[in-house]
């Protein structure tokens, strides 16, 4: 493959997940997809079904918590989708299901929509290569503050894998140390019962490093 590293892409926020949450009584009887439909938009931007987007695999959180997707419903059915998701075609080769394009961006607003009973949401359409995608779904979700350290690791880990980044060029990009980067990797070494422990905020990430080895 090509070993060229991407150019730096900026998007908004991403967040990967298959879950669907049951219709609440929220009240969406004002307006069923308030999109802004008479704000200028570019010409890569549509509105795209919800039934045709694949969740981001890229994404470094695996977990929603239902009350804060109902909380962003809630949002988009008072306010409107401020901001497009960002999505990539899907190659029709690699096409399984009725999904046409991959989230790239905007994880959590697709669940809110489908929770709101949106049909479509306003997408910005881009191609992008696997490295491309991994790298925005990593780095513009590391300062989340929703975002445990053990997926931060697993987004490191990956974008070093796959030869993004070193360890030391992957602190500089977050201003970070490399201390900083290779102590939230080694929580990695934790077994997996402790690292969902740490996920869930049961013991911080702090404590749990002293079981690692050194």
């Amino acid at each position: 493959g090509n070993s060229a590293r991407p150019s730096r892409t900026k998007s908004g926020r991403t967040k990967q997940s298959n879950t669907r949450f049951e219709r609440t009584n929220l009240d969406n009887t004002a307006s069923p997809n308030k999109q802004g439909a008479d704000a200028p938009r570019s010409p890569a931007e549509r509105d795209i079904p919800l039934v045709e987007l694949a969740a981001n695999r890229f994404n470094p959180r695996q977990k929603f918590e239902a009350s804060e997707i109902r909380e962003l419903a809630a949002s988009l059915l008072d306010v409107g989708l401020l901001q497009p998701i960002v999505v990539r075609p899907i190659a029709e080769a690699d096409r399984k299901t009725s999904a046409r394009y991959e989230i790239v961006a905007g994880s959590r607003r697709v669940l809110a929509a489908e929770l709101a009973g949106w049909k479509e949401i306003r997408a910005s359409v881009r191609e992008l290569t696997d490295a491309q995608a991994l790298e925005i779904a990593i780095l513009e979700n590391i300062d989340r503050a929703d975002l445990s350290d053990i997926d931060k690791a697993r987004g490191f880990q990956r974008l070093m894998e796959v030869g993004l980044y070193s360890a030391r060029e992957l602190a500089e990009r977050i201003h970070r140390s490399e201390s900083y980067v290779a102590n939230l990797v080694r929580l990695l070494q934790l077994p997996d019962d402790w690292q969902e422990r740490v996920i869930s905020q049961e013991i911080p990430a702090t404590h749990a490093r002293y079981l690692l080895p050194y």
